[in-house]
């Protein structure tokens, strides 16, 4: 998880995820006989696990309305989603502010998905809610999952997974963040169905991938030092935030490929703050600069 990874280490994130799961692993049996009990004992679990995480700069929000458990009668052991689809969000301060065109996060808050199989596997998806992008925020994900999507997922084998994938899809219109979590959520049961790691199923060879790192949009001496600092780290391509001022942009596309003397490849992202005729202006400007 990408946003994640700048606040805390892999290890400790997937670690905070096992122990969230496990803290509201209700299965629908145990809804269906109020065992209240059971919810009581997962409340206090979860009280405790938010001081441990609130050390490591990091916790989970959840809201007792965003958990929901469908009536379900599919017990037969073929994997199968089986009724049980658990939502949460995660709330995790980043330590650079992550600046665009349109807007500044300084922490992510990201709806997260569980969905459980009557063979005891679970798969995990997230989304996070762009207003300004997607048009989605945290309530109409959840909603869109409780109302649309999940009960849709019911009894559906994770096996014929292009048929859960269409069911997913055309549940609603857009929505996309609610529809990539779920889809996020059932390759991970697919791929756990098969035991094998998710980038085999899908036709990789190896297990490594290359990506770039963001240069937020700030002032022309910080995004030369973040992107200097970037390379030093060992990136070798970087996406270059721009879109707040088509001649100021220039200018900082400009010092930074002047610093980082061909050792990364560059990227622009104006997130929807250029016009089409602005985007041509730019890039002419730049080849004109010899970029």
């Amino acid at each position: 998880v990408n946003p994640v990874s700048r606040a805390l280490t892999y290890e400790q994130v997937t670690k905070t995820f096992e122990e969230f799961a496990e803290v509201f692993a209700v299965t629908s049996r145990q809804a269906e006989l109020g065992e209240y009990n059971v919810l009581m004992d997962s409340k206090d679990r979860l009280v405790d696990l938010l001081k441990r995480t609130r050390e490591k700069n990091a916790w989970f929000e959840y809201r007792a309305a965003t958990s929901f458990i469908f009536n379900s009668t599919a017990h037969s052991n073929r994997n199968q989603v089986n009724g049980a689809i658990t939502l949460g969000r995660i709330r995790v301060p980043l330590k650079t502010p992550f600046k665009t065109a349109l807007r500044t996060v300084e922490t992510i808050e990201d709806i997260i998905v569980a969905l459980h199989t009557d063979t005891g596997q679970v798969g995990y998806g997230e989304a996070p809610a762009t207003a300004v992008i997607t048009g989605d925020t945290h309530g109409s994900i959840i909603e869109a999952i409780r109302h649309f999507i999940g009960p849709r997922l019911i009894g559906q084998e994770v096996a014929d997974l292009n048929h859960a994938v269409r069911l997913i899809q055309t549940a609603l219109e857009r929505n996309t963040s609610a529809k990539a979590a779920v889809e996020i959520a059932l390759y991970d049961l697919w791929g756990q169905r098969y035991g094998a790691p998710l980038y085999q199923m899908l036709g990789g060879g190896e297990p490594v991938i290359s990506t770039d790192i963001t240069i937020s949009v700030d002032h022309i001496d910080k995004m030369v030092a973040d992107s200097l600092s970037a390379i030093e780290r060992g990136f070798s391509s970087l996406k270059i935030k721009v879109g707040k001022d088509i001649g100021l942009d220039v200018e900082r596309v400009k010092a930074i490929y002047a610093a980082v003397e061909g050792r990364a490849l560059l990227r622009l992202d104006a997130n929807q703050g250029w016009t089409a005729k602005q985007a041509v202006y730019a890039m002419h400007a730049l080849e004109d600069a010899g970029v």
